[in-house]
């Protein structure tokens, strides 16, 4: 009895072993089978969420989280063409459409680009190195770019009663929407030197007076306190922080004497705006053209042309401190040239500008 108890255990014994021997070799040929290059189990490579979801949007532009109009072609000196980029992350960007867009008789410099409630894509941008106008283009694919209106700049409503060819402005550089959260009025902030009192560079603001963007009221000095005729300073962006009770508007612009951009803050669009941080406050050096984009986690993202053709980005998580500048990957940065970024939703849904 006792006999046949120990030969019954033994067997129970190797059908054990055996059980776990066929297990073990099952696992090896299922991962020895899977690894090959041509099985149907191989593993699907990991892609980056938003790069997932943009490679199932069915609606571009729609699809694109960032969208970077610029100039430059491919050499980065090509100073007449709209060049598109897009990028699901807002650090990787790739070209969407090189010379999306030439103007017949004019330069296409610092190209603005916003999403209206209309549905279309529009742009500003700057149309010469001395003159005294801005001219806007729209889209509805990125890709097809019809001119709307070329704007002959006027700065008071006196001034809409004098014939264009007495101007009173002889530079206007590079124009910049804001869509106002606060009011939802759409303005452009551009520099201007003015002919008549020879001033150097400081900010205008124009307001939209019509929903098809095609007309504007005068152009009125930007209220920045302390800033004399003897200043110069361009490339002003506006971006708006609804956490900052006290001063909701910050801006960023180039002191043209110092080539630093410096920081600015006000309780307005109109201002009154302080001086917050000048200077070279972060430490980058001589850089231009700053972009400013709020990030879908929080914090933001400044571009900002580092001169001849080489963008450069940092982040901050307060505007105040700021991580380095580093260059765009991929080889963009040597690329592109001063422009602006619009983050949108997957709906292209309107953010905050």
């Amino acid at each position: 009895m006792f006999g046949r108890w120990r030969s019954r255990q033994r067997v129970v014994k190797l059908v054990l072993v055996v059980a776990l021997l066929l297990v073990a070799l099952s696992s090896f040929l299922t991962v020895a089978f899977r690894d090959s290059p041509n099985s149907p189990l191989s593993p699907i490579p990991l892609v980056p969420k938003a790069a997932q979801e943009q490679a199932v949007c069915d609606s571009p532009p729609a699809c694109f989280n960032y969208i970077f109009t610029t100039f430059g072609g491919k050499n980065g000196k090509d100073e007449r063409t709209l060049d598109v980029y897009t990028s699901a992350d807002g650090i990787h960007f790739t070209p969407y459409v090189m010379g999306a867009y030439k103007p017949e008789n004019s330069l296409l410099r610092d190209p603005s680009i916003i999403l209206h409630d209309d549905g279309w894509y529009y742009v500003v941008h700057t149309t010469s190195w001395d003159g005294n106008d801005f001219a806007l283009i729209k889209s509805k694919d990125l890709k097809t770019w019809d001119h709307v209106v070329t704007i002959k700049i006027k700065l008071t409503d006196e001034d809409l009663k004098v014939a264009d060819d007495k101007p009173r402005v002889a530079q206007s550089w590079a124009p910049e929407f804001f869509r106002d959260p606060q009011t939802n009025k759409i303005h452009i902030i551009i520099s201007l030197r003015h002919f008549e009192m020879k001033t150097n560079f400081a900010p205008y603001i124009f307001t939209a007076t019509s929903r098809d963007l095609k007309f504007w009221t005068p152009g009125n000095p930007l209220n920045v306190t302390g800033l004399t005729p003897a200043d110069s300073y361009i490339d002003m962006f506006i971006i708006y922080d609804g956490s900052d009770k006290a001063t909701p508007y910050h801006g960023f612009m180039k002191n043209e004497v110092e080539k630093h951009i410096e920081h600015l803050a006000a309780a307005s669009v109109e201002g009154p705006w302080q001086f917050v941080q000048k200077g070279d406050f972060a430490g980058w050096g001589t850089k231009e053209g700053p972009a400013v984009v709020e990030k879908p986690g929080g914090g933001w993202r400044m571009w900002a042309d580092d001169y001849h053709g080489h963008v450069k980005y940092a982040d901050s998580d307060d505007l105040w401190n700021w991580t380095k500048m580093v260059d765009m990957p991929d080889g963009v940065s040597s690329k592109v040239r001063h422009g602006t970024i619009l983050r949108q939703d997957r709906k292209g849904t309107l953010l905050p500008q």
